[in-house]
């Protein structure tokens, strides 16, 4: 099954490679079926999902870019984006790293974080984090922060191991119990270029993704 796949993805390839002429539609195309591979990668457990995801985004961002557009406003999971990969414990590189590395000082990571954040989880399940650096948001519903113009003692705060709320779907109700499961420590300086921090979050009703996590 798994040969059989992997040739029908390749000949779509390899057909949409070959009829290319230059036309956006035709990039389109080819893209579409590098998506299509990279879905059959992922299944078979044959790719890196980070790498995947940087070779998209590298994608959007060089076909904007040719069509005038400056910037591109890129919405991911803290682990995915995190300029020193230090928000998730997946192995290999993540597409953060990967994003720093190729831009450089034009990638900005904004890490989101909260204090009490539900979540769906068989209904809906709260999980209470109160990182060192929760006062730096003291008073504020949801708080902006640059870190490099934080200074003084915050500044050595952020300079340290921080505890962050690190939540995903699917959720089980029973990892609010496990701090491991549900937090991730990072260094923000090293991590983010700004935090958003929201202290009572909740998802909005009918706002749930059904939808599979794919690159």
């Amino acid at each position: 099954m798994a040969s059989r796949v992997e040739q029908a993805t390749a000949g779509l390839l390899a057909a949409v490679t070959a009829s290319d002429d230059g036309s956006e539609a035709a990039a389109d195309a080819t893209q579409a079926a590098r998506v299509l591979e990279q879905s059959r990668q992922r299944a078979f457990k044959t790719g890196s999902r980070d790498a995947l995801l940087f070779e998209n985004l590298r994608w959007v961002v060089e076909r904007g870019a040719a069509s005038g557009r400056e910037h591109t406003l890129l919405f991911a999971h803290n682990g995915h984006v995190d300029r020193a990969g230090q928000a998730s414990l997946a192995p290999g590189d993540k597409l953060g790293e990967l994003a720093a590395r190729h831009w450089g000082e034009s990638y900005r990571a904004i890490g989101t974080d909260g204090h009490r954040v539900a979540v769906e989880a068989d209904g809906m399940t709260a999980v209470t984090v109160s990182g060192r650096h929760r006062g730096l948001f003291a008073g504020t519903r949801v708080g902006y922060l640059e870190v490099a113009d934080v200074t003084g003692p915050d500044a050595d705060l952020l300079r340290s191991r921080v505890t962050m709320v690190s939540v995903g779907y699917p959720f089980a109700a029973w990892q609010a119990w496990i701090p491991f499961l549900h937090t991730v420590d990072v260094t923000p300086t090293e991590a983010w270029d700004a935090l958003i921090y929201v202290s009572d979050a909740a998802p909005r009703p009918g706002c749930r993704d059904q939808s599979p996590d794919r690159p």
